[in-house]
């Protein structure tokens, strides 16, 4: 299943606010989880780093 995530990111590239948009309930805090571990490159103004919206899917799949 597919979990979607608005989350943002701060000017030090670590997630911040996490709000879950749908996805199984069962893997909604699997998705919070592997998202805090991420480091993104931050966005910019002016030079500077700034906080972002991003939009995430985190995929899950069973591969026996």
């Amino acid at each position: 299943g597919d979990v979607r995530v608005d989350a943002v990111v701060q000017p030090d590239g670590r997630i911040g606010a996490l709000k879950i948009l749908g996805g199984p309930m069962l893997l909604r805090q699997a998705a919070v989880d592997a998202l805090k571990q991420y480091e993104y490159a931050p966005a910019t103004q002016g030079g500077r780093a700034v906080p972002a919206h991003v939009n995430v899917t985190v995929k899950f799949w069973f591969n026996p």
